[in-house]
């Protein structure tokens, strides 16, 4: 309800700077009161695109609860995806700015908007062998695309092969595939203490 509120706020700005721009935008003004109308213009544009992207979930901020929202979610996207590598390591409380937490995704090389868009499996593979320092093919080695981190995944058995890159995770899926990661990753380590 609250997003169907800003979208038509943010569609009704456009329509009002786009009928003030024609009506007053005419090559009789000077060109400081063009340059105001259309900053104007840019000052409201940017404030609703700011309003739209700020309108956020009402996520739990203790870890267990967080933990179990994510659980029951249809959708996981990527803070999710960062929150529960974060509780992994147990950083979660070390690292209380969510925003931190998607930085350290993105440098990654994962790609996404404010959170926003739902997480795939190509995306969660490439995070859990770049995370987990578990072993990959060359291929992902030399290109670092999802596709290839999924088929190492799925090589590990982390993943089931019947999955492709682009299908969406559900918040259940999600922690399923980072904690067998781990997993594997605590495997390897007893593997080579041993």
């Amino acid at each position: 309800m609250l997003l169907a509120a800003v979208a038509s706020f943010y569609n009704n700005l456009v329509r009002i700077v786009a009928i003030l721009s024609q009506k007053y935008y005419n090559e009789s003004m000077s060109f400081y009161l063009k340059k105001s109308i259309t900053c104007l213009g840019l000052i409201i544009f940017s404030f609703s695109v700011i309003a739209k992207n700020e309108i956020k979930e009402n996520r739990p901020k203790n870890e267990l609860s967080l933990y179990r929202y994510i659980m029951h979610k249809s959708k996981a996207n990527y803070q999710d995806l960062a929150d529960v590598i974060f509780m992994q390591e147990g950083r979660f409380d070390l690292v209380r700015n969510s925003h931190k937490r998607l930085k350290y995704i993105k440098k990654l090389g994962i790609n996404f908007l404010h959170g926003g868009n739902h997480t795939t499996r190509g995306s969660v593979a490439k995070v859990a062998l770049l995370v987990n320092n578990l072993e990959f093919g060359v291929l992902f080695a030399i290109t670092k695309w999802e596709y290839y981190a999924i088929r190492d995944i799925q090589a590990l058995n982390i993943m089931l092969p019947k999955y492709t890159t682009n299908q969406q995770l559900s918040g259940k899926q999600l922690i399923s595939v980072l904690d067998n990661a781990l997993r594997e990753k605590k495997k390897k380590i007893l593997w080579v203490q041993k």
